[in-house]
């Protein structure tokens, strides 16, 4: 034995054993008295497979009150984006106005707006994603884990690489987010300024 060959005076505390998942619970209501062998040993078991299973439960429940949370920040920050633009095309009604009377057309000033307001959404994106990396690392520090992306990104039962083109995954899909959102929250202020007639916008204006 391990004991009599390098006189180390330990008792094993723990003993592993796979079993048939069929026989699972006959299993483990055995190993006690496997192990007791008559004596009055106070024993534990553990099914493994339980504990993993809980333990995705618990991933699979955090994966989806992360999603919710981002899926509300992207809906306030649209509803903001669509607001600081409205407030933009009345604020803006003479410069619209005088350069659709300089002959600019509908499409050009739609297009200017919306531009606008994806350029707001990307640069939106792009710090969320930069404080959220802070802020994971941050937290890191202090509880002293290590910061480390995996090689696959399980999001929702699908697997996905942690990289593209040398980029985090989860970058991409957050800034990519938020700039669909700022295009969907952009339409409105665009087709509003490009409805607007140059004899109206002058005299808002």
């Amino acid at each position: 034995t391990a004991d009599a060959d390098f006189d180390v005076g330990l008792e094993p505390d723990t003993v592993y054993v796979r079993s048939d998942p069929a026989f699972t619970l006959e299993t483990e209501a055995a190993l006690p008295v496997a192990i007791n062998l008559g004596g009055d040993i106070e024993t534990s078991t553990t099914v493994l497979s339980d504990a993993l299973e809980a333990e995705a439960a618990a991933d699979s429940t955090l994966q989806i009150i992360v999603a919710a949370m981002g899926l509300l920040a992207l809906i306030v920050g649209g509803v903001g984006i669509a607001n600081v633009m409205s407030i933009s095309v009345i604020q803006r009604s003479a410069e619209i106005g005088i350069r659709r009377a300089l002959g600019h057309g509908r499409s050009l000033i739609a297009w200017q707006f919306l531009i606008e307001s994806v350029a707001v959404g990307l640069l939106g994106g792009l710090a969320g994603a930069l404080v959220g990396v802070g802020i994971v690392v941050y937290a890191s520090r202090i509880a002293g884990w290590v910061f480390v992306l995996s090689p696959e990104l399980d999001l929702f039962g699908i697997q996905l690489p942690s990289h593209y083109v040398g980029v985090p995954t989860l970058y991409l899909i957050g800034v990519g987010a938020a700039l669909l959102t700022s295009v969907f929250a952009g339409l409105y202020p665009s087709v509003k300024a490009a409805r607007l007639e140059p004899l109206e916008t002058l005299r808002l204006g």
